[in-house]
């Protein structure tokens, strides 16, 4: 027998005066009334059910309103459901499907399904059925049911889907057959003005534009985050420095996303982001070297992860290179260093191995550098230095990642005094040039370094100093050093 249905389940939310006038999405919903299906999937926290409410509040059409639950994974309480929200606005509806739900003999979707539709067509006016959380739904019978209830929806009828998670539903020919109209966390952010509105509108306190504009990009538009910063801004005792140390380990942001998102995955899924949570940018294959021993499928799971909605954003139209949003990226390494004291070299270590054998060898070095592996990201700099090609690192990266690496390592080793000295001239820093220049003579003059590469080493100290002669305007003596250069530099070696 059928238990009761809760009626508070049907009930429109409640209308209220937004504090954001989203006419721009409004307007993009109302091109959705020539489309069988609405989609509105995004992640947790974009205003999915708000931005819906705002635009049924304001349209002509008539609205039936369905909060789903895990227990209407059962599909005779699922459509139960349905014929009741339907009944909001004509109780005469659905009775036929009614019946067969409740009766002991088993029917076929499409046999319930047909009286249903067979109303629907009669009705003269539109009318809008929202599915509201729909990624609670899991079971797959009621998946293909929806999809033969879509596919034969009278034009005056659309159903509206709220969802965290895309449906299993035929997206892809709706959208073919212009069937479709979609709103995705793109649409749904707030924009620089509409976070200004918001801000202004709901904030005691006034912000300064550019303290909004800093806030707005650590939450990349999203509504929650927003939300929760002004929380958290009404109990801090110095905006100032709550702003410029904004992010995703504050304690109501920390508090939703771990409730809300995290908490919810699987404990291998877990893994996978607290660990993933170290990369800029992710790949599959990449994200398998970084988990490590428990690495699973990794372009499935980041697929897997976009179509969720899970914060993931999608570098390229090849779905092959994703990052996370900032805030939830944040999050991830505050809960990633609190459980795992060893991970701040080991997961970056594992990275800038994979990003070496791929030869991206800029991100290996800064990897190396963030695992504090200094020693392997001076051999990578050293082994590009000696390249006969043009070095892969580019003289501002260069600098800024031997800035990092301790000064003792660097004033022993002839080649990492080169690459120093190389990216100092070719940033325009030629103080810091001669100065570096002097200590690799100096070096070079010991017994220790007298061997091996000395012509080479030597050659490459003279074109430096040929190349710092002709930036000061000294053209003969910088042919000099340049001829005596090219006595000493290998035939094969020209890049500098």
């Amino acid at each position: 027998m059928l238990s009761p249905l809760l009626v508070t389940k049907l009930h429109l939310p409640s209308p209220r005066s937004p504090l954001v006038q989203r006419k721009r999405l409004w307007e993009k919903l109302n091109q959705g009334l020539t489309s069988r299906l609405i989609l509105i999937s995004a992640a947790a926290g974009f205003g999915k059910t708000t931005v819906l409410s705002e635009w049924v509040a304001q349209t002509q059409v008539s609205v039936s309103w369905l909060f789903l639950d895990e227990q209407d994974n059962d599909p005779t309480r699922f459509f139960s459901y349905i014929v009741a929200a339907l009944q909001q606005n004509n109780k005469d509806i659905g009775e036929a499907t009614l019946a067969m739900l409740r009766s002991s003999e088993l029917f076929t979707f499409q046999a319930f399904l047909t009286p249903l539709i067979n109303e629907l067509a009669q009705l003269e006016t539109a009318l809008i059925l929202v599915l509201d959380d729909y990624h609670l739904i899991t079971t797959s019978e009621i998946h293909h049911a929806l999809t033969f209830f879509l596919e034969h929806l009278p034009t005056q009828i659309h159903l509206a889907i709220a969802t965290r998670v895309d449906p299993p539903l035929p997206l892809a020919r709706f959208r073919v057959r212009s069937q479709l109209m979609e709103l995705r966390a793109n649409d749904l952010r707030f924009t620089d003005e509409e976070a200004a509105t918001f801000w202004h509108q709901s904030m005691p306190l006034s912000l300064t534009e550019p303290q909004i504009a800093t806030l707005q990009m650590q939450t990349e538009g999203w509504i929650a985050g927003l939300q929760l910063a002004m929380l958290s801004l009404r109990n801090s005792p110095d905006i100032d420095v709550y702003i410029d140390s904004f992010s995703g380990d504050k304690g109501y942001i920390l508090d939703y996303l771990v409730e809300e998102v995290l908490q919810r995955q699987s404990p291998s899924l877990q893994l996978f982001l607290l660990r993933t949570s170290i990369l800029g940018q992710m790949s599959g294959s990449l994200c398998e070297a970084v988990v490590g021993e428990d690495a699973v499928n990794g372009a499935y799971i980041l697929e897997q992860l976009e179509r969720q909605n899970l914060f993931v954003i999608a570098l390229d139209g090849n779905r092959t290179w994703y990052r996370y949003h900032h805030l939830f990226a944040e999050l991830l390494r505050h809960i990633l260093y609190r459980i795992e004291s060893d991970c701040g070299w080991k997961y970056h270590h594992r990275a800038a191995q994979w990003y070496e054998q791929q030869g991206y060898i800029t991100d290996a070095i800064q990897h190396a550098i963030l695992a504090e592996s200094f020693e392997y990201a001076a051999a990578l700099i050293e082994q590009e230095v000696q390249t006969k090609e043009n070095p892969r690192i580019d003289a501002i990266t260069l600098r800024n990642a031997l800035n990092k690496i301790p000064a003792q390592l660097i004033y022993t080793r002839p080649w990492l005094l080169i690459a120093k000295a190389w990216a100092a001239f070719t940033s325009s820093q030629f103080p810091d040039t001669i100065v570096v220049i002097q200590t690799l003579e100096r070096l070079l003059n010991q017994a220790i370094y007298a061997a091996e590469n000395s012509d080479h080493l030597w050659g490459l100290v003279v074109a430096l100093k040929g190349m710092q002669a002709r930036q000061q305007g000294n053209t003969a003596e910088s042919i000099a050093f340049m001829e005596k250069a090219l006595q000493l530099l290998p035939s094969d070696n020209s890049w500098l």
